[in-house]
């Protein structure tokens, strides 16, 4: 037998660890996405010949409401629209605003000193 096999340990999730972070998943996605839907929103709200490109763009397809492969396989091959959510997403980033973060006080951590 080997050593590796006669020590493995299985670590289960216990109920309280399990709920927090379903929480924190849940909340973060919804956070995340509902912030990059106001931004592409209000980016179409100022910019008509964005809105009327992509109105354009969505209309030369025959969507088929009765077959989601073929409707989901249309909406993949949508490059400007595609273009213009990574452009948005570019011009503003969400998740840059989950990353930064703020020292409230002079701190020492393992001898380096993080001023406030």
């Amino acid at each position: 037998m080997d050593y590796a096999d006669d020590h493995v340990m299985s670590k289960v999730l216990r109920l309280d660890e399990l709920v927090p972070n379903i929480f924190l998943f849940m909340v973060a996605g919804y956070e995340t996405t509902s912030t990059a839907l106001a931004y592409l929103t209000y980016v179409l709200a100022t910019r008509p010949e964005i809105q009327d490109k992509l109105i354009e763009e969505i209309n030369q397809y025959n969507w088929n409401n009765k077959n989601i492969e073929e409707d989901y396989e249309t909406a993949m091959n949508l490059s400007y629209l595609d273009l213009f959510i990574r452009e948005v997403l570019r011009m503003y980033p969400v998740t840059i605003k989950a990353v930064i973060r703020e020292c409230n006080k002079t701190t020492t951590i393992c001898g380096h000193t993080i001023e406030k």
